[in-house]
């Protein structure tokens, strides 16, 4: 049984599709298939009452688009699977982003060290922009940039915020086209240490659009991205991720302000972006063996 279907499946949103089609892969009915979007602490009985009316019954907790913040249920028949256990957002952007010729990404210029969108006001997001604003690049923060043209052709349903909810595509072409280093401002809250790895579309948005990146998130993010089988970027821009977002605001400022002889830099990373580019898709399809061999036991 899946619960709660019509808080989990919005038609409007293009990713609830693919989702829904997960969440039917462990259906079965012994199953009560749980999942965290838009659930909260009141829903939580409908857990214990499944797993109360049968010694065969089994719960999979699943989380797609969020992280788990708020369901550590821990009993033998309850199953957890979240991002550890394979990407969904790769999954969907492979499914639903815009594609791209590599010729469609060759850059124009680097007038901009650094693309770093964000969408979303949080205090960290907040804490970057104003260390980013000044700097010789692009970093939105939901102010409706007007230098920024957003492709209304891929937004999402969702809320009223001035910037549009793009998340299946790169953009203005003419911005991401004169940007170097894609800065990725992930979808994290305040207390990393008390988060589990999340990654999103945001962290694929780079290497699908052939440009250097490193990401403001969960500091397992890195190896995380290295076990799939892409290469990182880290080590070529002395940045070093951790639990403590300022720091990681900071080092990234540091470096833009450091950042210069950016098209020799850029061929020396080529053959990285090119590497990226080309193993994405079998990346992919190992996600997809990765999903379909999970058991529900």
């Amino acid at each position: 049984m899946i619960f709660s279907y019509e808080k989990i499946y919005n038609t409007e949103w293009s990713a609830h599709s693919l989702a829904y089609s997960i969440f039917e892969k462990f259906d079965t009915p012994e199953t009560l298939v749980f999942s965290t979007t838009w659930a909260d602490e009141k829903d939580l009985p409908q857990i214990h009452n499944w797993l109360e009316q049968s010694d065969n019954h089994r719960v999979i907790i699943i989380s797609l688009f969020d992280q788990p913040l708020l369901f550590n249920v821990k009993h033998e028949r309850v199953k957890h699977i979240n991002t550890k256990d394979f990407c969904f957002w790769m999954l969907a952007v492979n499914e639903h982003f815009k594609k791209y010729t590599p010729s469609e990404l060759t850059p124009i210029s680097f007038k901009n060290k650094f693309l770093c969108y964000q969408r979303k006001p949080r205090q960290e997001r907040e804490y970057l922009y104003n260390l980013l604003k000044d700097c010789d690049g692009i970093c939105t923060l939901n102010d409706g940039d007007s230098s920024v043209e957003y492709n209304k052709g891929f937004d999402e349903i969702g809320d009223d915020l001035i910037t549009p909810n793009d998340i299946w595509s790169l953009g203005d072409l003419n911005v991401w086209n004169n940007s170097f280093l894609n800065i990725v401002s992930e979808t994290i809250q305040n207390d990393l240490n008390k988060q589990d790895l999340f990654i999103t579309e945001k962290t694929f948005k780079p290497i699908i659009g052939m440009r250097p990146f490193i990401v403001m998130g969960h500091p397992g993010i890195t190896n995380y991205l290295k076990k799939k089988g892409f290469e990182t970027f880290d080590d070529d821009f002395g940045y070093h991720p951790s639990y403590d977002y300022k720091q990681m605001a900071i080092n990234i400022s540091e470096i833009i302000k450091d950042l210069y002889l950016i098209g020799p830099l850029y061929k020396k990373l080529l053959p990285k972006i090119e590497h990226n580019r080309n193993v994405f898709n079998q990346i992919v399809k190992n996600e997809w063996d990765i999903l379909n061999s999970l058991s529900i036991r």
